[in-house]
């Protein structure tokens, strides 16, 4: 992870946001984590992907050749109770145990109007995990938020309120 402080990360993803597209968001966060992070939506359908390479993960791999979560995943991850965790979080969980062993990684959701609309989950193939990559990855799934009510087609001026006060209020 490249050292930025929280003024630069915010920055950095408001520029993403300012650009738009989920991808965009996703490119910016993997720039700032360096860690693989993938990005789906809650028909488990994946919306980014990156790096776009195959790193030796049952989850990952899958994802990268199926570009879905095929629905035995799904069920696994039931019963391992990461969807159960992660829904009922209101910020991104350590994951460490079940059918994502040995790599851990960080899984959050992201919802609009209180309905959860994905989730992310950021990688640690070599582990290095720290707190603070709970903290961007709180605000990457903010911004997936901010960007899917754009394309909600709320107005511009209510996108650009929230676009200015996601700004303003973490820069803090």
């Amino acid at each position: 992870m490249k050292n930025l402080n929280r003024a630069n990360i915010y920055e950095k993803i408001f520029c993403a946001l300012q650009k738009g597209g989920i991808q965009t968001i996703a490119k910016t966060a993997y720039e700032i984590l360096q860690l693989p992070l993938v990005i789906i939506d809650v028909e488990y359908n994946v919306l980014a992907q990156l790096p776009e390479e195959y790193i030796g993960d049952l989850v990952w791999d899958t994802l990268m050749k199926k570009k879905k979560v095929p629905m035995e995943m799904v069920w696994q991850f039931k019963r391992d109770n990461y969807i159960k965790e992660v829904d009922r979080s209101d910020r991104p969980i350590y994951v460490d145990w079940g059918i994502i062993n040995p790599i851990p990684r960080i899984m959050g959701n992201f919802k609009v109007m209180d309905a959860i609309e994905g989730y992310m989950g950021v990688l640690f193939p070599k582990g290095g995990f720290t707190e603070e990559h709970i903290e961007i990855a709180k605000i990457i799934c903010d911004a997936i938020i901010i960007e899917l009510q754009k394309r909600d087609n709320i107005d511009t001026s209510t996108c650009a309120h929230l676009l200015c006060n996601f700004y303003m209020e973490n820069i803090k």
